[in-house]
Formats: structure tokens, C-alpha cells, sequence
């Protein structure tokens, strides 16, 4: 029998995680909509923050939600002791979970390596963080001997895997567990793949480490952040990587006068087919991303109303959790024949590219610090068209600034496909400028060179 606990939340996040938790340890659930009618769930009571009974005596609350900062200081103005709150991401402190033997294995031959590189995953989601930080991990291994640690298994692991990284896979990771301070004890150079768990950086500023944050994050992160948990404990130790300006500027909105190094996504280099997809009868526009309003499928649509051009539509991606906006993206689709293709696996999104089934992407973000899903467009010679409060926008500006259209300005953005669709020997000339973009900017290559800062801090950490 472990800690007794209240879990906070039963929706998407404990669907995902409730097979690190031991059932018998779960004494009841909480939730904000429990409206105190006898409410069960799992066999166990669904309490409100506000009456958890007295006699329903808890070690610690385990906060199953992305929004674990609001509801953090939620259960403290309630009056819960800071010292029995837990996030997500700590679910290692409360039960930990024995390393397997490979997992014993690789770390012991990564403890007798040389130049021990460190890169912290906070998921094993496929998202653009992680697809980023995997072509990172291709980059570094050549020169150092690299270790991803991540709490949680997902679609990552399986490239691990068949790429042979090393990698620990284990709840106690990126928590404050005597394991994991042990491997960041043991690490010559610390990478952070973006803010999203405080816990890490909280952990590496007690154990004094110099370490590299690398940000992508979009504003909501901030906003769920506990950002005094950032200002105390980023300080000289911190270097800051930005994967574009954009990024840094929401960064600074929090956090002031922090130096940074632009370090922007790179991902490999595929076949570029451009000449397969001059021939098309009728151009077929994309559009990538989760169904959701800070994505601006909507914005796309009421543009898509607007244009004189024929052309086919694709909207690939998963529902999300904004079920009106959803609904009625779905909607607009079926009456126009516009094909909803669901989420899709980054293989076959790949195989559509290869395929020459998409002539154009469009990336209609109301906000997005880096779009990934632009750059493996132009990796293939696609034409894109983005939003300006994108990230990748400050690349392709002075490339093509016809490619860029003002966030929220469905007029414009119809004019910007117009002027791509009626003339085929344009479309093809801004492919050619687009890969052009990609090899120069987002190239392994690229990132290769860029990797030459961690260098750099060795040399530093020598001359010490």
C-alpha cells in the first residue's frame, strides 16, 4: 500500500496516465463539476475541492489535468498544504516504479561514457516538441553520448527504439526523485525540451546545474506556468535556446532581459517532388493541426469561400477538445466535400508528400512559436502560406512576403491562394524558394552547425 490518494480530474490526462497509478492507492476522485449528489466514478466517490470530507483522510492530491498550476493554487487558497499537491509529472515522487533491466543497463553504459549529453522529454507524445527534439538527438549523437529521459511511454519511444537511442522511460524521470538527480549529477551537458514541467527546473536549480531551455512554447503554457517558479530559478545557470523570436517574445513577456540563441527546429531532409505535382488536373490545398480555434481552420475556411481558383481540400488532424469549434469545422467540410481526414501518422503525412497529393499548405495560426508541420512542407518543395503571428513566418519573409498574410484576414489570405493557383509555373517557383528556405534554415545540416554552441560550452566547462 502506498501514499493515499485523491486524484484531481478524470478526463483525457487520467485516461492517458491511470496505468501508472495503482487503483488501490486511489481513495476517491475530485472534481470542479462534482455537484455533491452522490456522484461515482471507478467505484470511488467524486468529491467538489470545496467538501472534501473531513473523515476522508489523503497523503497527497495528484493533479490529472493540464491545467495543474490554476488548480494548484486553487487547492491552496482552499487551504491544502503545498507539500501534498502533486502534478502530473510527479506521478515517479508519489510511486515510483523499478528501472527495467535494459533500462539499468543503458544507464550504467551511459554513466561510463565520455561527454555525457542529457536531453529531458517531458512526453512521449509525436507533437512538433518532440518530433524537433528526435532530430536533435540524430544531430549530438555522433559527438556525444546521448540519454532522452522521459516519465511516459508514447509514439517517441517507438523512434528510440528503432533508431538505437538510448533512452530511460520511467515515471521517476524529470521529477524530483533520487534517481533522476542522480542522472543529472552524472550529465556533462543538460538539455530542457521547453517549460512545460517546472519541476525539472526547479530541480536543476537546486542542484546548481548549468543547463540549456529550449523554447517553443505557445503562450498558454505561460499562462498554466507557475512563472515565479521560472523567475526564481532561472538565473546565469540557464542558457536559452528560442526556435524563433516569436517564441523568445512570449518568453520575455514573463521573464525579462534573458539573453538567447536562436535555435530553431530541424527535421531530415526527403525527396523533393516538385515536378510530380505540376502535372495535378486540380491543385489540392492542405492544412495540418489538431481541430481547434488557435490552429485557425476557420480563418482557412471562410477564405476558402472567397477564392476564384478550383482546387481540393484536406484538413488533417485529430478532434481535439473544443467540441463546438469542431463541430462546426466538420460541418462546413461535409457540405462543401472538403475532405476531413482525421489525425494522421507523421509516416502518412509523409507518403501524401511523396505521393504529390498536396500542392499547397496553409498555415492559418492564430499563434504558433514554430509550425513543424510547415517546415517538413517545404522539405518537399511545397508551397506554404502562413499566418504572420507565426514563427516561421520571420523565415519566409524575405523570400516571398506573398506567402504571408495578416492573422485573422480570411480577404487576404484568399488573395495569397489566388495568386498561387493561377499560374502553375509560379506555384512550381515558390517550391524551389520554399526548399530553398528549408535547407538554409531547417536543414540537418543546419542543425548540425548550430550544435556547435554545446562545443563551446564544453570548452568553457575545461577551461573551469
Amino acid at each position: 500500500m502506498g501514499k493515499r490518494l485523491l486524484i484531481f480530474g478524470f478526463g483525457k490526462k487520467y485516461r492517458d496516465l491511470r496505468s501508472y497509478v495503482d487503483p488501490s492507492d486511489v481513495i476517491a476522485f475530485i472534481d470542479n463539476k462534482a455537484n455533491g449528489k452522490n456522484m461515482v466514478f471507478e467505484g470511488k466517490a467524486v468529491y467538489s475541492p470545496y467538501k472534501i470530507p473531513r473523515e476522508c483522510c489523503f497523503d497527497a492530491i495528484l493533479i490529472m489535468s493540464i491545467y495543474y498550476y490554476p488548480i494548484k493554487r486553487q487547492l491552496m487558497d482552499i487551504g491544502i498544504e503545498r507539500k501534498k499537491i502533486y502534478s502530473l509529472f510527479q506521478i515517479g515522487e508519489l510511486q515510483p516504479v523499478k528501472l527495467s533491466d535494459t533500462e539499468m543497463h543503458t544507464l550504467a553504459e551511459w554513466k561510463k561514457s565520455h561527454k555525457r549529453f542529457l536531453l529531458v522529454q517531458h512526453d512521449g507524445g509525436g507533437g512538433g516538441a518532440t518530433i524537433a527534439l528526435s532530430n536533435l538527438v540524430l544531430a549530438l549523437r555522433e559527438k556525444y553520448s546521448v540519454l532522452v529521459t522521459v516519465p511516459t511511454k508514447g509514439e517517441v519511444v517507438s523512434f528510440y527504439e528503432s533508431h538505437g537511442i538510448p533512452y530511460i522511460c520511467n515515471t521517476q524521470m524529470n521529477c524530483d526523485t533520487e534517481l533522476f538527480r542522480d542522472i543529472v549529477c552524472e550529465a556533462d551537458i543538460v538539455l530542457v525540451n521547453g517549460i512545460i514541467n517546472n519541476n525539472v527546473i526547479e530541480l536543476l536549480h537546486k542542484c546548481k546545474k548549468t543547463f540549456y531551455l529550449w523554447l517553443h512554447d505557445h503562450f498558454t503554457t505561460y499562462d498554466n506556468s507557475d512563472c515565479q517558479c521560472l523567475k526564481d530559478c532561472i538565473d546565469g545557470n540557464t542558457k536559452i535556446l528560442a526556435v524563433s523570436r516569436k517564441a523568445m517574445d512570449v518568453f520575455t513577456d514573463y521573464i525579462k532581459d534573458m539573453p538567447y540563441t536562436l535555435f530553431p527546429l530541424s527535421i531530415r531532409s526527403y525527396e523533393c517532388r516538385i515536378q510530380d505535382r505540376e502535372d495535378a488536373e486540380i491543385p489540392t490545398i492542405a492544412v495540418i493541426g489538431d481541430l481547434c480555434r488557435i490552429k485557425g481552420q476557420d480563418i482557412l475556411l471562410d477564405a476558402l469561400e472567397k477564392i476564384k481558383s478550383e482546387c481540393r481540400v484536406k484538413l488533417i488532424g485529430g478532434a481535439g477538445t473544443e467540441t463546438p469549434f469542431v463541430n462546426k469545422i466538420i460541418a462546413v467540410c461535409q457540405q462543401r466535400n472538403y475532405e476531413c481526414m482525421g489525425k494522421m501518422t507523421n509516416r502518412e503525412i509523409h507518403e501524401l508528400y511523396s505521393e504529390g497529393k498536396i500542392h499547397i499548405l496553409i498555415c492559418a495560426s492564430r499563434f504558433e512559436t514554430m509550425s513543424i508541420t510547415s517546415i517538413e512542407a517545404m522539405s518537399y518543395g511545397v508551397p506554404i502560406i502562413v499566418s504572420d503571428m507565426t514563427g516561421v513566418a520571420e523565415y519566409i519573409r524575405s523570400v516571398e512576403p506573398n506567402c504571408i498574410f495578416k492573422s485573422e484576414d480570411s480577404d487576404l489570405l484568399a488573395e495569397r491562394i489566388d495568386w498561387l493557383l493561377s499560374d502553375r509555373k509560379r506555384l512550381r517557383a515558390i517550391g524551389c524558394k520554399m526548399r530553398t528556405v528549408y535547407i538554409e534554415n531547417f536543414s540537418m545540416k543546419e542543425l548540425e552547425k548550430r550544435c556547435r554552441i554545446f562545443n563551446r560550452q564544453e570548452q568553457n566547462e575545461h577551461r573551469l
